[in-house]
């Protein structure tokens, strides 16, 4: 059964609470999560919970962190400063800096920090979102060079809006135990029904990280 925003934060803070030592949390950015930090904020408003939480980013736009499209700077507003997240614990990607260096640097801060599993650092919980184009992170349909990119973080570039970013690769996502998608609105159910029928897998990196993974989740609101 898929399920929606409330089961999947019930479950991330089951795990939070069962892990002993630091928890290590990656969250996309999109429209998606903001329906997430809501309940968040409404619901476990805890100092002693969210000081167990590092929290880093599975992809950033290459915009300063005040830019309205910043994927941290939603996240600061929205999630990190209500809940008095302490700044030690917050592991942002620098949007403002050049997105190959960044990518470089970001790919050696997280494994510096993470246990490696494959050759790859392992998040305890990665939440990603997923574009009607079947993209999720910032790999989109055809960056199959992303899917399979040697280093944990790359550069991205938004094929509609030539955005550059900086996106975990297929190996980091697949590295984590435990993946959790989340979509949210009626345009997604294509990609629902794909997801069940297992079709066009190489067509879109969601359903080639869905395939591949094995403690992957699909969490849909409509």
């Amino acid at each position: 059964m898929i399920k929606g925003k409330t089961e999947l934060v019930n479950e991330m803070m089951e795990m939070i609470e069962r892990k002993e030592g630091y928890f290590n949390l990656a969250i996309s950015g999109g429209n998606s999560p903001l329906y997430l930090f809501e309940i968040l904020r409404e619901r476990y408003f805890n100092p002693s919970i969210w000081r167990r939480v590092r929290l880093f980013w599975v992809d950033e736009r290459c915009v300063p962190p005040d830019d309205s499209e910043s994927n941290y700077g939603n996240a600061s507003n929205l999630l990190l400063k209500p809940l008095a997240i302490p700044p030690s614990n917050i592991f942002r990607i620098r949007g403002e800096e050049n997105p190959s260096s960044e990518s470089y640097r970001y790919s050696r801060e997280v494994e510096s920090l993470l246990e490696q599993k494959g050759g790859a650092p392992s998040f305890d919980l990665m939440i990603l979102g997923v574009g009607e184009d079947g993209h999720t992170a910032s790999i989109f349909p055809s960056q199959h060079h992303l899917l399979k990119g040697k280093d944990h973080y790359q550069e991205s570039v938004n094929p509609i809006t030539n955005q550059k970013r900086v996106t975990a690769t297929g190996k980091t996502i697949l590295a984590a135990e435990r993946l959790m998608f989340y979509l949210n609105g009626e345009g997604k159910l294509p990609l629902i029904q794909m997801s069940l029928n297992n079709e066009s897998v190489d067509r879109f990196p969601f359903l080639y990280i869905l395939k591949n993974s094995l403690n992957a989740s699909i969490f849909w609101d409509k």
